[in-house]
């Protein structure tokens, strides 16, 4: 595997463990499951310039293009959906709270597919809907 830089001799790929990088800003998750062509695929996102190099690149040179890494999103987005339906399903407030207290554990850094599952948590609206704490880039939770 080589490290790609770029003209300025900056690393191109994204290290999701790197407090300081949203996967966010340079990659696009797709959970539209009405889309099956493109459910659970990480495209890149497009800058003032176009495609932005930093997901394109780390796309293409990770590879998490390959079908086995677009099936393991795909079940770990299925992991995240039944804990959201638990939370959303949940009445009790104080178990609600506990169980939007375990579905931010998933949105850490040290999870596999972190940046996937806080895209996913934006995108339903778990903080404002649920109170879930989403990180905007990778934070390791206190021991």
């Amino acid at each position: 595997m080589h490290f790609p830089l770029d003209e300025n001799g900056n690393a191109l790929l994204i290290d999701p463990a790197d407090p300081t990088i949203d996967p966010e800003d340079h990659l696009k998750f797709n959970f539209n499951d009405e889309d099956d062509i493109n459910f659970g695929r990480i495209s890149s996102k497009n800058d003032e310039h176009g495609e932005c190099k930093r997901g394109a690149e780390t796309i293409k040179t990770i590879g998490l293009d390959r079908l086995n890494c677009r099936r393991d999103r795909i079940v770990g987005l299925r992991s995240l959906y039944s804990a959201y339906l638990e939370i959303r399903e949940t009445a009790d407030e104080t178990t609600k709270k506990q169980k939007a207290h375990t579905f931010e554990l998933k949105l850490g850094a040290n999870n596999a597919h972190a940046a996937f599952a806080r895209a996913f948590a934006r995108e339903k609206k778990l903080d404002t809907r649920f109170g879930v704490r989403i990180p905007r880039c990778a934070q390791v939770e206190p021991e």
